[in-house]
């Protein structure tokens, strides 16, 4: 894996994923600079407390666009890291930035309501200070890079724009990919089983991608060649002076630890969006279902997940979704503390519920493999 130069970023704490992107600076190139698109891997503690961080951050679309989340052994939840972009090229930036927890309105957080954090990358070293939201306490961050628990990944990204009008500040029609792979010095049969999930999770042989590492321009050529035979001089600009079509594309972990990773692929564009998720035995070979988690009492689960439903529940949520109506589901992200069920009531996701049910709720029904696994 690739050290950084020391890197100081600002970051504040606070609950959903802001997707659109910050293109800042004087910028014209994606993916190919040392250091602007990073993945890394990071353990540690922010007071007592133990702490994971998979931290990405870069020009092609912004962490904005997804792929940093943090988890703390003292909360049940975990929470994207919302980093924006640097004002400059340098190396050596400030950056800040947000965390959301996955269940909660990100338009309902305001700055001033969340803690915020100061530190420094230097080589494999994150150091810094944690500050509450009302700036009373704080707590001293000491984090090491470390994939001795977790899968090595490196980011690739890809982009292609091509202009069919006269759009006044960029091309009529924008594509962009952003994601992760096994790093380099991973295991061959490993990198090659997530790489196959991967391609397989966004659906990469509809594009003829003969492997995850064409996907990004096997799909880019997939999107642009459909907005170019579809486009029309008249269509409306969707943001004045700005792309008339755009595509982006991203899959990211959402979990990178005791040898399981979640994935998450997201999609969205000018009329549509959509998201999947994987959760990865990498030892064993094998995407984990509920029958590989939990056993089969039916029953059970759906009680805790209507009593959990019922406990958290809020008005807006009330409007998604009856409590009858949530039953167990496949749609699942294991996390470090418990397992998060996704309920989405639209196809492309712009609407959905979660219920989280921690490991001790669980704990009943827990399969004794996955106890072990994870260390229950």
């Amino acid at each position: 894996m690739k050290t950084n130069k020391a890197i100081m970023l600002t970051i504040a704490v606070a609950g959903m994923l802001n997707t659109q992107s910050i293109f800042a600076g004087d910028r014209t190139k994606c993916g190919d600079i040392e250091y602007e698109n990073i993945y890394k891997h990071f353990v540690g503690t922010i007071g007592k407390d133990k702490v994971v961080i998979d931290l990405r951050w870069g020009y092609c679309g912004g962490s904005n666009n997804g792929g940093s989340f943090f988890y703390n052994s003292a909360t049940k939840d975990f929470r994207y890291l919302m980093i924006q972009e640097p004002l400059s090229y340098a190396h050596n930036v400030q950056l800040k930035a947000s965390e959301y927890r996955i269940d909660d309105n990100y338009y309902s957080q305001s700055h001033a309501e969340v803690p915020h954090w100061n530190f420094f990358i230097q080589g494999n070293k994150l150091t810094g200070t944690w500050r509450s939201a009302d700036g009373k306490d704080t707590l001293a961050i000491n984090l090491t890079e470390d994939y001795s628990n977790a899968t090595p990944l490196e980011i690739m990204a890809y982009g292609q724009e091509i202009k069919k009008g006269k759009a006044k500040y960029s091309q009529d029609v924008h594509y962009s990919f952003i994601g992760v792979k096994p790093a380099d010095d991973m295991k061959t049969r490993d990198a090659e089983f997530i790489s196959n999930i991967m391609l397989q999770q966004a659906n990469g042989t509809s594009v003829n991608a003969a492997s995850w590492a064409d996907y990004p321009k096997a799909q880019g050529r997939k999107d642009i060649n459909t907005y170019k035979d579809n486009y029309k001089p008249d269509w409306p600009t969707k943001n004045v002076g700005y792309h008339k079509a755009y595509c982006h594309h991203s899959m990211f972990p959402m979990y990178n630890e005791n040898g399981i990773l979640v994935t998450e692929y997201t999609y969205y564009n000018d009329s549509s969006n959509g998201r999947s998720f994987r959760n990865i035995d990498v030892a064993n070979k094998k995407i984990l279902t509920t029958a590989d988690i939990l056993t089969p009492d039916k029953a059970t689960l759906t009680t805790l997940l209507r009593n959990e439903y019922n406990n958290v529940k809020t008005p807006e949520n009330i409007e998604k979704i009856p409590a009858d109506n949530i039953v167990p589901t496949e749609n699942i992200i294991i996390t470090h503390n418990g397992i998060a069920f996704n309920y989405p009531q639209t196809s492309n996701c712009s609407s959905e519920v979660w219920v989280f049910l921690s490991y001790d709720q669980l704990k009943p029904i827990l399969t004794q493999n996955f106890r072990d696994k994870m260390k229950i």
